[in-house]
């Protein structure tokens, strides 16, 4: 029994000291790449047609898709008041619920019924 526990503890020991360096590895990796994929996202983005055609405009529509489960369709409801507060009756807000996979329709058949 002693020598099973003993080698129990090896083992142990040994996966835990795995664990400690792939945990310490990731700390060194995964901040350098958060940085590179700031940088390459920046900047990346396409002007649809000429600016001046939205001068004088009274109402830009914005269409957005969201899912009640995705964290980052919630943190940009912050972003969406902030542009509400900003532009009010220059900004036409619509909202379509969306879901996939194995998640339940419910919430987005609720948002219909309201």
């Amino acid at each position: 029994m002693e020598i099973f526990m003993s080698a129990h503890k090896i083992h142990f020991k040994r996966k835990l000291r795995q664990i400690l360096l792939s945990l310490l590895l990731t700390g060194f990796i995964i901040p350098s790449n958060i940085g590179l994929a700031e940088n390459e996202i920046k900047g990346k983005y396409e002007i649809i047609g000429p600016l001046e055609k939205l001068k004088g405009i009274k109402q830009v529509e914005m269409l957005e898709f969201f899912n009640y489960s995705c964290g980052h369709c919630y943190h940009f409801l912050k972003t969406s008041k902030k542009l509400h507060n900003k532009f009010k009756e220059k900004l036409f807000h619509k909202k379509y619920p969306i879901y996939w996979g194995q998640q339940t329709a419910f919430p987005a058949k609720a948002f219909y019924i309201a």
